[in-house]
């Protein structure tokens, strides 16, 4: 296997219907990890999961699912097997894909982004690996302008690079095909194995095709909604049908998604950042594309660097989210949720030594002149109970509840 140790300490509570639940800021480790998470619940597709590895290691997670959060509950359980002891690249990529063989023919119909953060305090390690489309930013809040050092690609169709990844696997694939000397990577060859399989033990009358990427079609044919990574399959028992088109999605890499095309890889990114610095601050920002989608990279940099607390950073980011979706048109029912999908928050300190907090050349400025007409809406640093009344801090909402989705077959073409 991948060689993960045994969850110590899973830190986050369940409900009476077993799903993942948030808690409260903690404080973990020689390094003074601290964390805040927030939530808004559209879909309840959505995870969040924080583990102590035996080694001491503090695990981070966010998972968002589509097609349904069932399976992005159980990989927020399974954080620990998604963060192997060594956490090389090699051993992370295989705990990917094992636990994909293992979850995805459970849940077929679902996929799920993974976006984990490994802190291990006595080595001053921090890994990050990743897949789909969960940002992760990483802010330093010591220098006078929080200035933003890391930022994770999104595996997306939007994503130039993964465009030109997708074209050469479909190349490779279809050389493979053809010729036995071709060869393509173990890890991608075992994964397309179980696909297969499961395929196979599902029964079903159809076979996987070269998938494309374009445009939904609607009910007429026309194209509808974004670019997606469209699968397509032949029926097996009449190779004269056309192909008839299955699931899509806009991410380019995912844990599951065994019925959509099978680029759709489980294969992480994975970077190391080693801090050797006598005294750092470092904040981690993971977050869904919930709020990636109405909140730009910079602008959450300015936002956890008016906060010294985690929690707050956190809560902030949501509530600016909210602000935004709120001016958008919505189809949602009056009193009900602005947010068009879910939008989760994780926000994590790594901090060496005691740094302390420095108000931002931002913060300052930004407050100048409402200090001068409204002091008590002012705190160094600012908190939540301070904002202004015009937004309150509304009750954050952990409940990773999804609704129970059936498992189709893929789609069966028009008699």
């Amino acid at each position: 296997g991948a060689g993960a140790t045994a969850q110590d300490e899973l830190e986050y509570d369940l409900d009476s219907s077993g799903h993942a639940v948030s808690n409260s800021r903690r404080e973990h480790g020689e390094m003074g990890q601290t964390y805040g998470m927030a939530k808004e619940v559209k879909k309840g597709e959505d995870a969040v999961g924080v583990a102590r590895q035996s080694d001491g290691r503090e695990c981070y997670g966010v998972f968002d699912g589509h097609g349904g959060g069932r399976l992005a509950t159980e990989l927020a359980r399974s954080l620990s097997r998604l963060m192997p002891d060594s956490m090389s690249e090699s051993a992370t990529v295989d705990a990917f894909y094992a636990l994909d063989a293992e979850l995805g023919p459970k849940y077929v119909t679902e996929g799920s982004t993974a976006t984990c953060l490994s802190v291990s305090a006595d080595k001053r390690v921090v890994t990050v690996s990743w897949v789909g489309d969960s940002k992760l930013i990483c802010v330093d809040m010591l220098s006078s302008s929080r200035s933003l050092l890391f930022e994770t690609p999104i595996h997306h169709v939007t994503n130039a690079a993964e465009l030109d990844r997708l074209e050469k696997q479909w190349r490779a694939r279809r050389l493979a095909d053809e010729d036995d000397d071709v060869v393509i990577s173990r890890a991608l060859r075992e994964y397309e194995k179980a696909v297969a399989a499961n395929d196979a033990r599902r029964g079903i009358a159809y076979e996987r095709q070269q998938s494309f990427v374009g445009r939904r079609l609607d009910a007429r044919g026309e194209p509808v909604g974004p670019t997606v990574v469209q699968a397509l399959w032949r029926s097996i028992r009449d190779a004269t049908m056309p192909p008839v088109r299955g699931a899509s999605t806009c991410v380019t890499r995912a844990i599951g998604d065994y019925d959509s095309s099978r680029v759709l890889v489980p294969h992480p990114d994975v970077v190391t950042h080693r801090l050797t610095e006598p005294q750092a601050w470092r904040r981690y920002l993971l977050a869904s594309d919930g709020l990636w989608d109405v909140l730009s990279t910079d602008k959450a940099r300015k936002t956890l660097a008016d906060y010294e607390d985690p929690q707050e950073a956190a809560d902030a980011l949501v509530r600016s989210a909210r602000r935004r979706y709120a001016k958008k048109p919505s189809t949602s029912a009056p009193g009900a949720t602005p947010f068009a999908d879910d939008a989760t928050v994780l926000c994590v300190d790594v901090k060496i030594g005691q740094p302390q907090f420095l108000k931002s050349k931002r913060s300052f400025s930004s407050f100048k002149g409402l200090c001068a007409t409204k002091p008590n809406h002012v705190a160094s640093p600012r908190s939540a109970a301070s904002a202004p009344a015009a937004y309150p801090p509304k009750p954050r909402h952990f409940n990773c509840v999804t609704p129970d989705r059936a498992v189709d077959d893929p789609p069966k073409p028009a008699a």
